[in-house]
């Protein structure tokens, strides 16, 4: 699961360890998932891990020029 939070940033979690904290008076509430449906080609593959490998350990955060592009 890619994970966006505002303070670690983006992350990469496995489910069987965020299943666990899922739930009420537990550190996540309620959990979204979105199911997109793609061609999971070799060419979509290999743009999500350049994605991943980018965006993995970054900072998320959402201003005024974000929105604005």
């Amino acid at each position: 699961m890619v994970e966006a939070t505002g303070n670690m940033g983006v992350s990469l979690n496995r489910w069987d360890y965020l299943r666990e904290h899922i739930g009420q008076g537990k550190f996540y509430e309620k959990l979204v998932i979105r199911h997109i449906n793609f061609d999971r080609g070799d060419a979509f593959v290999e743009k999500l891990e350049k994605f991943l490998s980018e965006a993995v350990g970054l900072k998320y955060g959402l201003n005024a020029g974000k929105l604005s592009r």
